[in-house]
């Protein structure tokens, strides 16, 4: 019998092996590239028209509707003008179209990040420290007045994020979201919701309370909350009690009764519909 030879491949070799393979610029490589960073190209000619199309357009009417609310509702969070917010909406689901891996998604704007913009851009109004790297944010600030010294701020808030998630999509750094803990996602979850009602609260109670800063936002906004709870508009209150509690008995009955249901329950559109009506 014969004795196999092993032969033994130094360090160096293995790296410029690799480095090589990895570095070679063929037809099918590049293809590959192509299609992993536009996924569209690969379902878009196995799409069966005749069989997604109506659920589709139905799908993209609901959510457009939703999103008309939803994007005033979060630019009041950004201290933005509505306008912004269904820019963002849009161009966001078209990127996504090309780029996106999942068909079930409907990407846009974000309730927390929304919230974040704006106490970006207060915290860098108010901050009277004047240094050569916010000497263009102040003279905006001053040549156009705060609305176009915000648009500015959340500009650049976005544009930096944007580079960062290109590079993250580059290097393929997607799998750092594996080592965060569900105890993690859950108190971040938690948290999130709190910030969010804490800040949307004076509009469902209809008052007017100025943004807090600083330390202790939550519970400085709670108190300025029940110092004013007499200028409460009572019909604000009473559509906002209804329609929470209308929201929540048809989460609970469709989670419940779903199996019973041909089509989810929309909800969120009939109470959208009935505000609009009244």
């Amino acid at each position: 019998m014969e004795r196999k030879v092993h032969i033994q491949i130094s360090g160096r070799q293995i790296i410029k092996t690799k480095l090589r393979k990895s570095c070679s610029c063929t037809t099918k490589r590049l293809k590959n590239i192509v299609m992993n960073f536009f996924p569209v190209l690969q379902w878009l000619p196995k799409y069966h028209c005749r069989e997604y199309i109506w659920g589709d357009i139905m799908s993209g009417v609901v959510i457009g509707i939703i999103l008309v609310p939803q994007a005033i509702a979060y630019s009041l969070l950004a201290g933005l003008k509505p306008i912004y917010s269904l820019y963002t909406s849009f161009f966001a689901n078209i990127i996504y179209f090309l780029m996106g891996t999942s068909r079930h998604v409907s990407v846009g704007i974000f309730s927390l990040l929304s919230l974040m913009v704006g106490n970006s851009y207060e915290w860098n109004g108010n901050n009277s420290n004047v240094t050569p790297f916010n000497l263009t944010l102040e003279g905006l600030s001053a040549e156009c007045g705060k609305e176009c010294y915000a648009i500015g701020v959340a500009t650049a808030l976005t544009f930096l994020a944007g580079v960062y998630q290109v590079l993250m999509g580059v290097f393929r750094l997607g799998f750092v979201s594996i080592y965060l803990s569900e105890s993690v996602l859950d108190g971040f979850a938690t948290g999130a919701s709190l910030t969010i009602l804490t800040a949307q609260v004076k509009y469902l109670i209809g008052i007017k309370i100025p943004r807090s800063q600083g330390h202790g936002i939550f519970l400085t906004t709670w108190i300025n909350i029940f110092q004013n709870i007499s200028q409460a508009n009572l019909c604000d209150v009473i559509t906002s009690v209804v329609c929470i509690v209308v929201l929540v008995a048809a989460k609970e009955l469709g989670d419940r009764y779903k199996h019973k249901l041909k089509i989810p329950l929309p909800t969120e559109l009939v109470c959208y519909l009935l505000n609009s009506g009244l």
